[in-house]
């Protein structure tokens, strides 16, 4: 990922520090979910090494399989906030196109749907 100048979203009412303080908080969220997903994949594939004299070993080539698809998704996610940034979406939500509440942005800088939105998605 590349630091790109700080793109203001188009629609943003918010105060322009909550998008410098999302993109310090999403680069910071980057390294360390780009950490996570190199560590669990040398994991993934040092646990193939082992010996499996008792069956586990393919139990714990599930479990780190699991978690580094999980880990990716989350740095998935970062990336595509840091491009709404860099596009000037960010804090749209993805869905209806209604701004996203500086409150929840503050808890969830990755987020991509306003909370009606969101509910809606997850109650399918």
């Amino acid at each position: 990922m590349t630091t790109k100048t700080l793109a203001t979203p188009r629609a943003a009412t918010a105060a322009p520090d909550l998008y410098v303080r999302a993109r310090a908080l999403l680069e910071e969220q980057w390294r360390h979910q780009l950490g996570d997903v190199t560590a669990l994949a040398r994991d993934t594939w040092s646990a193939s090494e082992e010996p499996d004299d008792d069956g586990s070993r393919a139990t714990d080539q599930l479990v780190s399989a699991r978690l580094l698809e999980a880990a990716r998704k989350q740095l998935d996610e970062t990336e595509d906030a840091v491009a709404r940034l860099d596009a000037g979406t960010y804090g749209l939500c993805t869905n209806c196109g209604e701004q996203i509440s500086p409150e929840r942005l503050e808890i969830l800088p990755a987020a991509r749907y306003c909370v009606g939105c969101q509910s809606r998605l997850t109650t399918r």
